[in-house]
């Protein structure tokens, strides 16, 4: 009898985990991606955290839309800007994304023999 009542136990929390995982809330972000000048920014990978098979790209006025879970962090990054993260916590449509420019040291570069020098 203790059998069967710890079976009917696991046979229950086993279905209310389940069908808590499908409970999850899918929101859609969408908005435009500028820099410091309120410029848009074009082709920004636009992607989940961990799931980078989902996701997209600015187009040429810098806007973007994207599906994620509750609770993803949707990433922005580009060549030459500092990536930004945002918590997927309500579904917006005109969420602004500022990217900052990445600052780097200039370098001077020269070769000479093959061999290729750095000058700071």
């Amino acid at each position: 009898m203790k059998f069967i009542q710890i079976m009917c136990m696991l046979w229950f929390c086993l279905l209310q985990t389940t069908s808590f995982a499908q409970q999850v809330k899918e929101l859609t972000i969408a908005g435009n991606v500028v820099d410091k000048e309120n410029n848009p920014v074009t082709s920004v990978s636009v992607y989940i955290k961990d799931k980078a098979a989902i996701g997209t790209s600015t187009d040429s006025e810098g806007k973007f839309s994207i599906k994620a879970n509750y609770g993803d962090k949707v990433l922005f990054s580009n060549v030459g800007y500092n990536p930004s993260e945002h918590l997927a916590i309500e579904s917006k449509s005109n969420l602004t994304i500022t990217l900052s420019k990445t600052v780097r040291p200039s370098m001077r570069l020269w070769w000479s023999d093959s061999v290729m020098y750095n000058v700071r």
